[in-house]
């Protein structure tokens, strides 16, 4: 019995005509449709305030503690987004992980695709 192979051999490239649909070229944008995050924030800080709230009978001076947690988080994270977004809209990518589209954009216009 003779040993097959486990895979596909490659086809040969002669045989496999291109067709080329659009230009092979890059664009000099991109899109920004997969730039939302669809995380929430304070989500746990949130939960605790709201349990505390229900076992205090809702009363707000009993939960001091938990209601001033919740708002140091919202403001932390409004700061946060606040200073992300004025990075965006400026274009400053220094350090950055992941680049938004506008970010990418500015970088593209530096460099734009010949032909």
């Amino acid at each position: 019995m003779p040993i097959r192979p486990l895979a596909r051999d490659p086809q040969p490239e002669n045989r496999v005509p291109l067709k080329v649909v659009r230009p092979m070229k890059l664009r000099d944008f991109v899109s920004g449709r997969g730039d939302k995050t669809d995380s929430a924030a304070c989500i746990q800080e949130m939960m605790t305030m709201m349990a505390c709230l229900k076992t205090a009978e809702f009363e707000e001076c009993k939960c001091l503690p938990e209601i001033k947690k919740f708002q140091t988080c919202v403001t932390d994270n409004k700061r946060s987004y606040l200073e992300r977004e004025e990075q965006i809209q400026k274009g400053i990518t220094v350090g950055a992980k992941r680049l938004s589209h506008v970010q990418l954009n500015k970088i593209l216009e530096k460099f734009p695709s010949k032909g």
